[in-house]
């Protein structure tokens, strides 16, 4: 089979289509719909360059594209002991209750060039009390790539809380925090045919295309 997917006898050609997309009147194209599955409220983003950024951890830069504000921070992570936050944030919540919490950032450095550096692992501090679980910060392929890390879920009170990143290992080099996003990604369904085909999440539908 070729390997050129506009081929007709394209190698790819078997993942194009599903059972579902035959249905109906036509046999050519289908049209399908996009339905958002729950209730949504808009996440906290609260960004970098608006955090506390500790003994030197933290520069502002604005170098790399694709950023959110008006840039991020680079953090240094053998700059100092595993006890010293590298950056906290203070974020205020109307209400107590348990938020899903993720850090949007950038990992560039290769195995090759720094062998180990494929994962940052960082200590989660929330209002002093760090969470059960360590945060792998996972290598991004660019320094330009942008990556949400793994979602934990963290008590925070009604009000203002602090939340900090602890170094879990002082021998990697650095890594580009964007910001801190407490709320989740919007799920929406793609249907055909009154079929669900996927579920996908960070949609946005907008009517300027």
């Amino acid at each position: 089979r070729s390997d050129h997917p506009c081929s007709p006898n394209s190698m790819w050609r078997r993942y194009t289509f599903t059972r579902y997309d035959r249905f109906g009147p036509s046999n050519d194209y289908q049209p399908f719909y996009i339905r958002y599955l729950d209730n949504y409220t808009e996440p906290i983003i609260v960004e970098a360059e608006d955090a506390l950024a500790y003994n030197s951890f933290g520069d502002f830069k604005n170098g790399e594209r694709g950023f959110t504000g008006s840039g991020y921070r680079r953090i240094w992570s053998n700059r100092g002991p595993s006890t010293i936050p590298a950056i906290e944030w203070t974020v205020d919540v109307a209400t107590a209750d348990f938020y899903p919490l993720s850090i949007r950032y950038a990992l560039g450095s290769t195995n090759y060039q720094f062998p180990g550096n494929e994962n940052h692992p960082y200590d989660i501090v929330v209002n002093n009390n760090t969470i059960g679980t360590t945060v792998d910060f996972l290598f991004t392929e660019g320094w330009g790539r942008w990556h949400y890390s793994p979602t934990v879920f963290v008590s925070l009170n009604a009000g203002n809380n602090t939340i900090q990143m602890v170094l879990g290992d002082t021998t990697k080099s650095t890594i580009h925090i964007d910001h801190l996003r407490i709320g989740l990604e919007r799920r929406a369904a793609i249907e055909v045919n009154g079929h669900v085909m996927t579920t996908v999440e960070g949609i946005k539908l907008s009517e300027d295309f």
